[in-house]
This record gives structure tokens, C-alpha cells and sequence, in this order.
């Protein structure tokens, strides 16, 4: 098979990709992050936008993914 067969037979998926983006600087909610990650494995993202790590004294989708990151935690609780 060549190449461009390949994948042009690859499925349509993440047909959703820019549903965390849209999120990152909203309030970090467990469920709903695991529900956008529970059938994705790549999420578009912008390296142009700055987005903060807490809101409202909690933190954003953007705070969570950093910690969980940076400090290798295993599980990001729920509303840090």
C-alpha cells in the first residue's frame, strides 16, 4: 500500500480537537476534562495565547494540565 492510501483510509476522529482549548482558561472541572480525554489523544492548542493558572481562586483547565505536568502528579484533583 502506498502512502497516501494509508491514510486516506484512516478514519475520521478527534473531530472535536479544539474542545480543551476552548476550556483552558475556565475553571477546572475533573470530569469534564476526563470526558474530553476519555476518546482523544490529541487536542489542538494555540502557543499564542496566554492563559491563566487559576480563576475565581480555583484552577483553570490550563492550571491543572500545568501541575499535573510539572509537579508529575498522578491524579489531578478534583476543582484544585
Amino acid at each position: 500500500m502506498e502512502v497516501d492510501t494509508l491514510i486516506t483510509n484512516v478514519p475520521p476522529n478527534n473531530l472535536n480537537i479544539h474542545e480543551l482549548q476552548k476550556r483552558l482558561n475556565k475553571r477546572f472541572v475533573k470530569g469534564e476534562f476526563t470526558e474530553l480525554c476519555s476518546d482523544k489523544v490529541f487536542h489542538k492548542q494555540n502557543w499564542r495565547l496566554n492563559y491563566p493558572n487559576k480563576a475565581d481562586n480555583k484552577a483553570t483547565f490550563y492550571g491543572a494540565i500545568v501541575k499535573e505536568v510539572c509537579e508529575g502528579r498522578k491524579n489531578m484533583g478534583a476543582n484544585n
